[in-house]
């Protein structure tokens, strides 16, 4: 596909929880995604999950078209195919990629990130890209080669423990050494990354800096992307309830939740109501 193409709008969307259920069901929405794409528009995921959890997903999810493009570890970084970012931070030989890095590589953290795993407390305080596989398999909820590749992290730590008050004390250390966190289930440690930084990045040193864009997400983690957007959508959980507010007012809501609300919006792009 020549660089110079320029789709229509790039929809930059959340997976969990969004295009995808919790629990792994996408629907129709690998045929809604390739149906985007033959209408000109560039279905973008921008997700906490690792390069590789993301390339796994692909077919799948109906983004095998070129160009590829993908926000991964919640803003960490911006990968896509050669040709499409302008000022690529680096090429990945083995996935044949260019990248932008957007948060701080993991290794340069190192001595930090050993830090906040050293926080005392009563339980361990486990590092997912250093934890055996049953623990791994138990943090992202994965099984098997799944989980190994969210161990992949390149750009974001992910801590856990069975004491809620260990996390609570590891976070309060990361924050004085400085470095991003995200907290939740899981705590998430870095720097510099974040979703709408991720996709100013994107939009600035992509073939396509006008085009517009669309933000799909559903939780307070994708708060910031739907706040860099021109258009927002957030997908509602199971029962209605809303977890993601921005402060933006004029943002739109799924009738239903994932995957059949990512569906709807898709049909509503598509018609060019949205």
């Amino acid at each position: 596909m020549p660089t110079l193409w320029q789709p229509r709008r790039l929809v930059l969307t959340d997976l969990d929880g969004s295009m995808m259920s919790y629990d792994g069901r996408i629907g129709d929405n690998a045929y809604y995604a390739r149906l985007l794409r033959m209408l000109g528009f560039l279905v973008v995921p921008v997700t906490a999950k690792t390069i590789e959890e993301v390339l796994a997903l692909r077919r799948s999810l109906g983004l095998d078209q070129e160009p590829f493009i993908a926000i991964v570890e919640a803003g960490g970084a911006v990968y896509a195919t050669p040709g499409v970012l302008t000022r690529a931070t680096g090429f990945d030989e083995k996935l044949g990629l260019d990248y932008i890095e957007v948060g701080e590589p993991l290794e340069k953290l190192e001595p930090l990130l050993e830090e906040v795993a050293s926080t005392p407390c009563s339980e361990k305080l486990y590092r997912l890209t250093r934890a055996p596989p049953g623990i791994a398999e138990a943090m992202t909820g994965l099984e098997g080669f799944r989980a190994e590749l969210a161990q992949k992290r390149r750009y974001i730590e992910v801590y856990w423990s069975p004491s809620r008050e260990c996390m609570e004390q590891a976070a309060r250390r990361a924050e004085e050494l400085g470095l991003t966190v995200r907290s939740g289930r899981l705590l998430h440690v870095g720097r510099g990354y974040g979703k709408a930084r991720a996709v100013r990045r994107l939009v600035e040193e992509s073939v396509f800096p006008s085009v517009a864009t669309v933000g799909i997400g559903d939780t307070r983690l994708d708060e910031d992307l739907l706040e860099a957007v021109d258009t927002a959508v957030v997908i509602p959980q199971v029962g209605g309830k809303l977890l993601a507010r921005p402060r933006r007012t004029d943002y739109h809501v799924a009738p239903e939740p994932a995957p059949e609300g990512w569906a709807h919006v898709a049909r509503l792009l598509a018609l060019g109501v949205l």
